[in-house]
């Protein structure tokens, strides 16, 4: 199984890292699909603190073939539209988290 992970950067971790669950349980409820989900160990600095968010690489191609709203999120590949899309369900959430791709593997697809 292929994985891209994700950084978030966060002041309130456990809200934030439920939201990111609840999001991502909800598409996968959608997409009758596990996303393989993993979520790193938080770490602080200056206040802030970062994790990781790991998710399969065949789950979000195929959140691109279903979802409208992932499709038109910004971005050339389906990780920088992940990342946008993603960002975008945090707002709506009333999260201040922040989602970027950590170096996305190119494979033809992405």
């Amino acid at each position: 199984m292929n994985k891209q992970t994700f950084e978030v950067s966060t002041l309130n971790y456990e809200s934030d890292r439920k939201i990111i669950e609840s999001i991502i349980a909800q598409v996968e409820w959608g997409l009758h699909d596990k996303s393989a989900l993993e979520i790193g160990e938080p770490s602080k600095y200056l206040g802030w603190t970062f994790f990781t968010v790991s998710i399969d690489v065949a789950f979000i191609a195929k959140m691109a073939e279903v979802y409208a709203s992932f499709l038109h999120a910004e971005g050339w590949t389906y990780y920088e539209k992940f990342e946008n899309w993603l960002n975008t369900k945090l707002d709506e959430a009333s999260s201040k988290a922040c989602v970027k791709t950590v170096a996305p593997e190119f494979n033809g697809l992405f």
